[in-house]
């Protein structure tokens, strides 16, 4: 699913997951989340919480989801997993 980016801006996330796959131009999320001017005073941008997952793991369901499932985990409460 998709959502506006007046939508995100209006949530103000603590944090951004962007996802990336391996290749030339498919950081093209991340680069977004992180440079785009009108997302300058949200707060995952603020507190510099723009992170990038693989999109190729993270998109299918299957065993590796686990692995995902704690990436994420760490992400958002990495004073968890020190």
């Amino acid at each position: 699913p998709s959502i506006s980016l007046e939508t995100v801006i209006q949530a103000n996330p603590a944090i951004m997951l962007a996802g990336v796959t391996m290749g030339e131009g498919l950081d093209a999320p991340l680069r977004f989340a992180r440079n785009e001017p009108r997302l300058r005073d949200v707060a995952a941008r603020q507190n510099n919480r723009v992170y990038a997952v693989d999109s190729d793991t993270a998109g299918r369901a299957g065993p590796r989801i686990v692995d995902v499932i704690e990436e994420f985990a760490t992400i958002i409460h990495p004073e968890l997993f020190k």
